[in-house]
């Protein structure tokens, strides 16, 4: 026989006693990954490699000296880039 609740006692909770959900976890962020591609003597890309973990931490002053250059060079290709676009623009 099913047991029923005493009586006076729903068997169901108030939704308006419960107490609050915990909020939904933050979404994931996006996968970072890293291609490590060379340009030969024609610019023609190279594909070397690609890698699903990158890593952002500084190990030694030698990996934090490679990582700042690598940061300071990619920022100067990247802006180069756009004055070489903005003045083929205007040809």
């Amino acid at each position: 026989m099913p047991c029923a609740a005493p009586l006076g006692r729903p068997l169901l909770p108030n939704p308006a006693s419960a107490p609050p959900s915990p909020p939904p976890p933050p979404p994931a962020p996006p996968p970072v990954c890293r291609y490590d591609v060379m340009l030969d003597d024609e610019l023609r890309p190279w594909l070397l490699e690609v890698n699903h973990s990158p890593s952002f931490c500084i190990d030694s002053p030698l990996d934090q000296a490679i990582k700042e250059q690598l940061i300071l060079d990619t920022l100067e290709l990247v802006r180069g880039l756009g004055r070489t676009r903005a003045c083929a623009a205007h040809v």
